[in-house]
């Protein structure tokens, strides 16, 4: 696990599309279905797509002209 700001107070989510990860804090997140507070196994899903960095890379590579 690496560092984050909230420290053990936080839940760790991976990308499905790219190896990094994002926390966020420990606690109620959305309504009770899909809440990482009240279900934690929802934390084991891996989000959708790659986070923000990868996205805008892989948008810069696959621009037409582009250099890589």
């Amino acid at each position: 696990m690496t560092e984050n700001y909230w420290g053990k107070n936080a839940i760790e989510l991976r990308y499905a599309d790219c190896d990094h990860t994002v926390f966020i804090p420990r606690g109620h997140t959305a309504d009770h279905q899909q809440c990482y507070g009240c279900n934690p196994e929802l934390a084991q899903e891996p989000l959708p797509g790659c986070c923000e960095s990868c996205r805008v890379e892989r948008e810069r590579v696959s621009r037409p002209g582009a250099s890589a």
